[in-house]
């Protein structure tokens, strides 16, 4: 357009003005052209609209910022106006229009946008492509907007129908297990109760029960992961122990053996891990779905270095595939099984894969399938190398011995739960470590205690909260006083969900440790130990 706009002479502005609108008009999403200052030069129809449905005026919209125009919420409420106030430097539809009248360019760069109708404060999810245009010989942007917020709504609904699918697909197998795993804690509980009545060594049938109740656990807490979608929360994770964790969760009980081919040292994601596991599970369903009568499916991770060829990003990523030797998919279907509600199985909703594509688009990543009928199906995962953070080691844990008690007294500890038997149990463990226990049932007990023992100079090396006190205080709220009293606090917070916002974002609520319900006992000494020496 550049070009033949260049051989265009002695036209003034508002010439071309009538020249561009009638070759922006036909592009069916929002475009306007700002000029050099900033402001609003020349819109499309698709802009006209969007603006009229909002409720604002755009008939006279020459001169004007792209804030005041479109309603956006700080220009409305800022004295300064659009693009002088403190938001519009987090702006990325500023920050790209600014790039463009600079001569970058950008494409289907995400961005939110908040603003103002007739009903009230709304939010947008867009992408958007900016890019430079010479008129006159000065630089213009050009500026196009794809509203996805109805998209994002459809794939948030896909994510919560294709988690009943795959559930329904699991639930043999976790039933399966979750009654072996009380079985065998049963049967090792009554076992030591006929012993001790003998005086016979009950300490095998105890440490079984504690492996087993710990596995029956790590079964729960794949459930809560499983069941977590919406927008990433994305943290650094250990790749390896998820990918093992999810795949070996979804084979429970089947007739399906699984060959892990994973290499040492990958680089360090930064993902969803409940979205991730979704992902892996979807994919390993779909390859027992695909061998009902059993066998082996290969689980393969590797770091890959992407060139450029029109379908990467170049970059570091990690590929993680999942092969199966199962019935393949036909060469017709395959284009089409990313699409929502697309299944050729009969009692399925045609969610998983489209749902599993969406999530790995959302991480930046890339999710492929090679398969031919009758040979199985390989289906391959792209996610982004972080450009810096730290992954946890695979093996990294905490202590996983006790120390010995002795006669020294240690450091004094604060411990609240509102169930008296858990924080009785948690008092006697940790006293058996040299640990002085203070232990109360809510947070206001629990901040009485705290000002008490600091006014006497006996302050607390540590507190240990549960998270949510039914009817009472819980460690979110006590937090905030006990950071008052004393703002170096040392406090753990604990909690049973692992979709908990406190336990996910724990130091920003100002708890320097977190602990997912239940946990071993080696875990709670580890991490207490970290957070009284500073080291967390």
């Amino acid at each position: 357009m550049t070009a033949a706009m260049e051989k265009v002479t002695g036209l003034n502005y508002l010439e071309y003005q009538s020249l561009l609108k009638p070759l922006i008009d036909v592009i069916p999403l929002i475009t306007f052209i700002l000029a050099p200052d900033g402001r609003f030069y020349l819109m499309n129809r698709a802009a006209y609209e969007a603006i009229i449905e909002s409720g604002n005026e755009p008939y006279d919209y020459h001169g004007k910022s792209g804030g005041e125009v479109f309603g956006c919420i700080h220009a409305h409420d800022d004295p300064l106006g659009c693009t002088f106030g403190p938001a519009c430097n987090d702006c990325e539809l500023f920050v790209l229009a600014l790039s463009a009248l600079k001569g970058k360019t950008a494409a289907k760069a995400p961005c939110k946008f908040y603003y103002q109708d007739r009903s009230g404060t709304k939010t947008l999810s867009l992408l958007i492509s900016a890019g430079p245009l010479t008129i006159l010989g000065e630089t213009y942007a050009v500026v196009v907007i794809e509203d996805v917020s109805e998209k994002e709504k459809l794939e948030a609904e896909l994510l919560k129908k294709m988690k009943l699918e795959a559930l329904g697909t699991l639930a043999g197998g976790i039933a399966h297990d979750f009654n072996n795993s009380l079985m065998a804690i049963l049967a090792n509980i009554q076992l030591a109760l006929l012993k001790l009545d003998k005086g016979a060594d009950i300490k095998k049938h105890l440490l079984d029960s504690v492996e087993m109740i710990y596995n029956t656990s790590n079964l729960a807490k794949q459930l809560l992961t499983f069941s977590s979608g919406g927008a990433p929360v994305k943290t650094f994770t250990s790749i390896t122990n998820l990918i093992k964790d999810n795949v070996n969760f979804v084979l429970q009980g089947s007739k399906i053996k699984c060959r892990f081919i994973i290499a040492p040292n990958l680089r360090p994601v930064e993902i969803d891990p409940g979205q991730i596991s979704q992902v892996i599970n979807n994919l390993v369903i779909n390859a027992m779905q695909a061998m009902p009568d059993g066998g082996f499916i290969n689980v393969i991770a590797k770091n890959v270095d992407l060139n450029s060829d029109g379908n990467y990003r170049p970059g570091r990523y990690v590929m993680i595939a999942i092969q199966d030797y199962g019935r393949g998919i036909p060469k017709e279907n395959l284009p089409k099984i990313f699409d929502p509600f697309f299944t050729t199985k009969p009692e399925g909703t045609g969610l998983g894969l489209a749902t599993s594509y969406s999530i790995i688009k959302k991480h930046d990543g890339y999710l492929e399938v090679d398969s031919h009928e009758g040979a199985g199906s390989l289906f391959t995962i792209y996610l982004p190398a972080a450009l810096n953070g730290r992954t946890p080691s695979d093996n990294e844990d905490y202590p996983c011995g006790f120390p010995a008690g002795d006669t020294v007294k240690g450091p004094r500890v604060l411990v609240m739960d509102d169930e008296e038997i858990l924080r009785n149990l948690v008092g006697e463990i940790l006293s058996g470590f040299s640990y002085r226990i203070t232990a109360v049932k809510d947070g206001h007990e629990a901040i009485k205690a705290y000002r008490l023992a600091k006014e006497r100079g006996a302050p607390y090396a540590a507190v240990i909260m549960d998270d949510l006190i039914p009817g009472s205080m819980g460690g979110q709220e006590a937090i905030i006083y006990l950071r008052a009293i004393d703002p170096d606090v040392k406090a753990i917070v604990a909690g049973d969900s692992a979709k908990n916002r406190l336990l996910k974002h724990y130091r920003k609520y100002g708890f320097r440790g977190a602990l997912l319900k239940p946990y071993r006992f080696d875990e709670l000494y580890g991490l207490l130990h970290k957070v009284i020496d500073d080291n967390c």
